[in-house]
């Protein structure tokens, strides 16, 4: 996200996760992302507690589809975390375990 563009520690985590996974697998992820179907007609079939998390920032997920994914999953509660990119247990982990805790607690 914009405001963690300099986040050296965020960087290098990304950095390490990209190294680590190495471009075969990154390129089947891309492959897969491509050609799966759209999911969004069997949302609202999902009856089970449904907790779905946006970053304020995301740029590759927006807080429109976040919101429309919400709407069509019957009783599922949407969460924007501020100061968030599109890698919320990373760059806001203590924000998404209270987040999931109180979802959990509910």
């Amino acid at each position: 996200m914009p405001s963690r563009i300099d986040d050296e520690i965020l960087r290098e985590r990304m950095r390490l996760t990209r190294q680590d996974t190495g471009p075969e697998v990154y390129l089947r992820h891309q492959a897969a992302i491509m050609s799966r179907i759209d999911s969004r007609p069997s949302l609202k079939d999902i009856r089970v507690p449904t907790l779905v998390v946006s970053g304020d920032a995301d740029r590759l997920i927006s807080n429109e589809y976040s919101r429309e994914m919400a709407d069509l999953i019957p009783h599922a509660r949407l969460e924007i975390v501020a100061q968030c990119g599109h890698l919320a247990p990373m760059e806001q982990p203590d924000v998404l375990v209270e987040l999931m805790d109180d979802w959990l607690d509910g």
